[in-house]
């Protein structure tokens, strides 16, 4: 699964992943800019990412594992 819109910007999105009929999962992303100058300054970068309100660390760059504790 990939997530991505043309028109994110700095902030917070909030999302719902729906698996099957009956388990939902609620994401948060938190959007940043980076700083500095030069060809890397002002950036969107990913400042966190939650899954039913819990932080999620990363598995590997920007790759995330979907907890499934809660699904059916």
């Amino acid at each position: 699964m990939s997530l991505s819109d043309s028109e994110w910007d700095t902030g917070t999105y909030d999302y719902v992943l729906s698996v099957g009929d009956k388990n939902s999962l609620d994401l948060t992303l938190k959007l940043e800019r980076s700083g500095g100058e030069g060809c890397c300054s002002n950036t969107l970068l990913l400042d966190s990412f939650k899954i039913d309100g819990e932080v999620q660390e990363e598995d590997t760059f920007l790759t995330y594992k979907i907890p499934t504790r809660n699904i059916d």
